[in-house]
């Protein structure tokens, strides 16, 4: 399994709206804070099909956030 993490924190004074985007190629088992899963047609007819996770959070001032996913990947020996 592949395991990824993305950090982020707002620095301004106002709350703000994060919109992350994270394409990988395999089959995901989990990822915090329930982003949305689209497959792309680019990858349908492949072994290890292309996906996109979308998070769009809200942080406040001063938040920081830590967005983690894993995943698996078929490899051919």
């Amino acid at each position: 399994a592949v395991k990824g993490e993305l950090s982020a924190t707002n620095h301004r004074k106002q709350a703000a709206t994060l919109l992350v985007r994270r394409r990988f190629s395999g089959e995901l088992l989990e990822a915090d804070r329930e982003p949305t899963v689209q497959q792309l047609e680019e990858g349908v007819y492949s072994v290890n099909r292309r996906n996109e996770l979308v998070w769009n959070l809200d942080i406040q001032p001063g938040e920081s956030i830590t967005l983690g996913y894993r995943y698996k990947v078929l490899v051919y020996h």
